[in-house]
């Protein structure tokens, strides 16, 4: 019998916090997130433009960005994936031992990430609270983002609380410390 705690193998996921599997799932979200941050940048313009004066952005812009927001939600998913398999392994890990310094500095890796996926779509998922009715039913009513309705139609609701995407950026980035570290 032991007396160590709890003791699972969690070898399925990943073979150890040092293994090529990890390290290859941890680059793999790094370069999601540079696609994101990459996105992000570049429909900043289609995005104020839309908000501002949604009549105003030719047909063509406007579908050419409706396109590419919703094929941009396979890597969002994506994303989501990785950094909740990393998290996971990481906390199984951490409940066996939460002295052990590798899953400590993984937790503190995987947080910053968490925190640079959430920076990098600040910006589109603001965009998306505050676009008009009649885009958000065009970017819903596609198999890609289907699964996304209830969390936007939930978020819309409170859009006229939300602060400028600066601000919102800046309290994004506190994340990485504080009572939002801890769950």
């Amino acid at each position: 019998m032991s007396d160590g705690g709890p003791a699972w193998d969690t070898s399925a996921e990943y073979p150890a916090l040092t293994s090529p599997e990890f390290r290859a799932d941890i680059d793999a979200l790094k370069n999601e997130l540079l696609k994101l941050k990459a996105a992000s940048d570049l429909y900043k313009p289609t995005m104020l433009a839309l908000l501002g004066d949604e009549i105003s952005v030719p047909d063509e812009s406007r579908n050419v960005f409706l396109t590419d927001l919703k094929n941009l939600q396979d890597s969002i998913s994506h994303i989501r994936v990785l950094v909740a398999h990393l998290q996971t392994y990481v906390n199984c890990e951490l409940c066996i031992d939460d002295k052990n310094p590798e899953a400590n500095r993984a937790q503190s890796e995987i947080t910053a990430l968490q925190v640079e996926f959430e920076t990098a779509g600040k910006p589109i998922w603001l965009f998306l609270d505050r676009a008009s009715e009649k885009f958000v039913a065009e970017y819903l009513n596609d198999p890609k983002t289907r699964n996304e309705e209830f969390t936007l139609r939930q978020s819309r609701v409170w859009s006229n609380t939300l602060l400028s995407e600066k601000e919102e950026i800046i309290l994004t980035r506190m994340k990485t410390h504080g009572p939002s570290l801890w769950g």
